[in-house]
This record gives structure tokens, sequence and C-alpha cells, in this order.
């Protein structure tokens, strides 16, 4: 097995991500259930109506497990920066996203205990992460920019591509703090010019004579 190229996310994270989400996924059950009312003209539906009970769940499944299967991210994940993958680093296929889900309810029934056992796990795994053979895992900020800004040849490509000449390399680049130096080193040449031209100019009227 491939070791994990990231950092685990903790709880907090994880938490924060949570309650995001809570609240996208709650307009949408609201926006929803307008809808299912508006198709029976109104008519209210109990809490307890078995096939709403399946509608609410199946939506939060279709919501998190799409999220999971398009980037390991769910928008609440992405704005934590956390991302779920299984354990070799792969992306989470629907199978696994179904049974993810499922893991995570049972997680939370006592009390949420599935996820604060985070707390305590070496790997900082909940339950349902071991059962399904998943992590969730911090994004780094090189992985999260443009590839043109991640990928040094990249950016050397777009480089020569808008300004016509190859972009320099790290050892070619010149540190400020040589700035000083450089700057001395070219008032000397020019200096330097300005003291030979008359030189230069008095054996060029000799030849000339």
């Amino acid at each position: 097995m491939n070791a994990p190229a990231h950092a685990n996310s903790g709880l907090a994270r994880r938490l924060a991500a949570i309650c995001y989400d809570a609240l996208l996924l709650t307009a949408v059950l609201l926006v929803l259930t307008a809808i299912l009312l508006a198709t029976r003209r109104g008519t209210a539906i109990a809490p307890q109506t078995w096939w709403f009970q399946i509608f609410v769940v199946g939506v939060c499944l279709l919501f998190h497990a799409w999220f999971w299967t398009h980037g390991g991210q769910t928008l609440g994940m992405r704005a934590w920066k956390i991302r779920v993958v299984r354990d070799d680093g792969t992306a989470l296929t629907w199978r696994h996203a179904v049974l993810r889900f499922a893991a995570a309810s049972l997680s939370a029934l006592p009390a949420g205990l599935g996820f604060w056992w985070c707390l305590i796990d070496a790997e900082k795994r909940c339950w349902h992460d071991r059962l399904t053979h998943t992590r969730v895992q911090n994004v780094d900020r090189a992985r999260s920019l443009p590839r043109a800004l991640a990928d040094p040849q990249e950016r050397d490509r777009r480089h020569e591509q808008q300004h016509g000449t190859r972009r320099p390399c790290d050892d070619e680049r010149v540190d400020i703090k040589d700035l000083p130096a450089l700057g001395r080193d070219a008032h000397d040449h020019v200096v330097s010019q300005a003291d030979n031209e008359p030189d230069q100019q008095a054996r060029s009227r000799s030849r000339g004579a």
C-alpha cells in the first residue's frame, strides 16, 4: 500500500466542513421540498412520512457521493482544503462513496463517537474511514494552484509562448541582495566607456588622416 502523500486532516476541519455542507444541504432541501409542495398543490407533508424520509436521505447521499466521486471534495471540504481519497490515494468510486456515506451514518449514531475517535486514532481516522479504507487529507497549497502556477515546466512553456524568450532558471535569477553590487558594476562600466570614448575618437581621426 502506498504511503499517503499528504497529512490526514484533524477533527476540527472535518466538523467545519460538515457544518458548511449542512447549511448548503438545508438550502437544497428547502428548495426541493417547496417543489414537492407545489406538485401536491400545497398539501403538507408530515415529517414522519416514510417516502419523504427516504427522499431526504437520498438527497444527502447524492450530494456527498457526487462530490466525493468528482474531485473528492464537497463544497465545505473545498472551503476548508480537505479531500477524501482511498487508502492508495486514488479517487472514490460510486460504490466506495455509498459505503462511506452509510458508514458515516453509523459513526454519527452513538453521539458522534465514530467521529470523536479521530482524536485518539494514530492516523486521525474516524470509524467510517477505517471501515471503507478511505482517509481525509489536507490539500496542500501547490495542488490547489492552477497547473500553470504549480508546475515549473508549465510556467516555463507559457513564459516562452508569451514573451518569445526562455524563462531564466532559478540559478540564473538575480538575488535582490546582489542589486547594489550589480548597480555599482553597471555604473563603473558606463564610466569606463565614457573615459575611453575620447581616446577611441582620437585613434579614429588619426587612422582617417
